[in-house]
């Protein structure tokens, strides 16, 4: 399942290590707030992120991992959606997939109750 990026969505950044320059400290595998301010693609975004302490940095053309992306060793900083927004997305899915069906069996119905044409 891909979940569209869009400007405004919040995300987790996971940096691929732990720093702590000009005031801003990330630590390695640990999960940051973030938000998305650009987006490149369906995978690619940039983000406005948070550091332990609230203050925020740049982070540019970030990986953003989808819930069905394959789990890799991160070579990279990345990003990716929190559980909860992952598991709206698979829900709501699930309710177009019932209406999509619901809408199909309604038409079968409806042309199977038509007349037969002389």
């Amino acid at each position: 399942m891909v979940i569209k990026p869009s400007v405004g969505r919040t995300v987790l950044f996971i940096p691929h290590e732990t720093k702590y320059e000009f005031g801003i400290r990330v630590i390695k595998g640990h999960e940051h707030a973030a938000i998305v301010t650009h987006v490149h693609s369906e995978n690619c975004v940039n983000l406005a992120v948070f550091d332990v302490n609230g203050k925020t940095f740049p982070a540019s053309s970030v990986h953003l991992r989808q819930a069905n992306d394959i789990p890799e060793m991160p070579v990279a900083s990345y990003c990716r959606w929190m559980d909860y927004q992952i598991e709206q997305a698979v829900k709501h899915a699930a309710q177009d997939a019932a209406k999509a069906v619901a809408a199909g069996c309604a038409a079968a119905v409806a042309e199977e109750s038509k007349p037969a044409a002389a």
